[in-house]
């Protein structure tokens, strides 16, 4: 985004007239690098950092994507005001917005029939942590494994996976906005129902906000292994006022639904990405 000099100051025009009606919160930015070696090979070599820049004041929310992440083009950002209960991605692009559906991304999965199985989750550490940006955390590490099976064309495939997350958790950041990030991106859909619950469930003894974390995974597939970690650290958490408008869509924009599953059968698998032209049939 390029409107931080001008949000910086409406920040500071806030604390001088309440007649701009701003909104006291939490500001922060995440980035996300991973040496995954299919990402390195496709994106020219070395860790990628993705970046969001979020701002949560109590149930509403807003995280802003500096560059694309999976289905999300960068510009845009997700919007909540009801802790994630529900959530719109806004495209200022285009002047769109759409209603966020991670039960969509699922679907895609079951499109390509998709099955999780053999699913297992351990909690395998839950203690004090370090302390972060000056807050204290929670520290937990949780070991899962299972098997994704696709099935395309005539043609079975099956990967066995083991993943290890280790979160450390800030207590203290417990606004439900916080919350809404997971339900939105932290927590994807698989398309398989019992995972859901599993993944979810998981996570209820979990309170506050992950200042870092760090998912190690290794994935088998006809006797190969590729190992990869992926580390999200929260670089910047502070107290910020901002007005109002920041958690409302602009007026002016048009609502749009998500793309159709009819429409994306010819992707061969790959995810649209949401608020970009979609591929020429």
């Amino acid at each position: 985004m390029k409107h931080h000099g001008l949000l910086g100051l409406l920040a500071v025009a806030c604390t001088a007239a309440v007649s701009l009606n701003c909104e006291a919160g939490w500001e922060f930015t995440q980035v996300m690098t991973g040496d995954s070696p299919r990402h390195s090979h496709a994106s020219g070599g070395g860790a990628q950092g993705k970046e969001v820049k979020g701002f949560v004041e109590g149930t509403s929310a807003r995280f802003d994507f500096q560059s694309p992440q999976g289905p999300v083009a960068a510009g845009s950002y997700f919007l909540t005001t009801d802790a994630g209960a529900t959530v719109h991605m806004v495209n200022p692009a285009d002047r769109t917005y759409t209603k966020w559906s991670m039960e969509m991304l699922g679907a895609m999965m079951q499109m390509m029939k998709m099955q999780v199985s053999d699913y297992k989750s351990e909690k395998t550490l839950d203690e004090a942590g370090e302390a972060l940006l000056g807050h204290r955390t929670r520290h937990y590490r949780f070991v899962s494994s299972y098997t994704l099976s696709m099935s395309m064309m005539g043609m079975s495939h099956s990967t066995e996976i083991r993943q290890e997350d280790e979160m450390w958790v800030a207590p203290d950041l417990a606004d439900g906005g916080f919350s809404a990030w997971a339900k939105t991106w932290g927590s994807r859909q698989s398309g398989d129902e019992n995972l859901d619950k599993l993944l979810r469930s998981r996570l209820e003894d979990v309170k506050g906000f992950p200042l870092k974390t760090v998912s190690k995974r290794v994935s088998t597939s006809n006797g190969r292994e590729e190992a990869s970690t992926t580390t999200v650290m929260v670089t910047h958490v502070a107290k910020k006022d901002m007005p109002a408008s920041y958690l409302q869509i602009p007026a002016g924009f048009s609502e749009i639904e998500m793309p159709a599953m009819k429409r994306e059968r010819g992707l061969g698998g790959r995810i649209p990405r949401f608020g970009t032209p979609p591929p020429t049939p």
